[in-house]
């Protein structure tokens, strides 16, 4: 970052990686969050990011990119609640 009057603050070191794919990323740690950056796939222009970052708790971090990678874009659908049945009580006898 040529010109830049500020001092930059390196947060944390990525390595790179390939997926079973063959596809490369990047990974790393955060402190307790897990930090992979992937190839933009959406991208349709210059002005699009290459890359985008994604984060995940780091006790449930993704084990390849391809995890760590959003689920296709589908409209959520809520489960119904379970419903427990409770027995009514019964009188104690004394």
């Amino acid at each position: 970052m040529n010109g830049s009057s500020g001092s930059l603050l390196k947060a944390t070191g990525l390595w790179r990686r390939t997926s079973a794919k063959g596809n490369e990323y990047f990974a790393g740690r955060l402190g307790g969050v897990k930090v992979v950056i992937l190839e933009n796939r959406d991208r349709t222009s210059d002005s699009d990011p290459t890359n985008v970052p994604y984060f995940a708790d780091g006790q449930g971090a993704p084990k390849t990119a391809a995890d760590a990678r959003p689920p296709a874009s589908k409209p959520a659908q809520a489960k119904p609640a379970a419903r427990t049945r409770q027995s009514p009580s019964k009188p104690s006898k004394q």
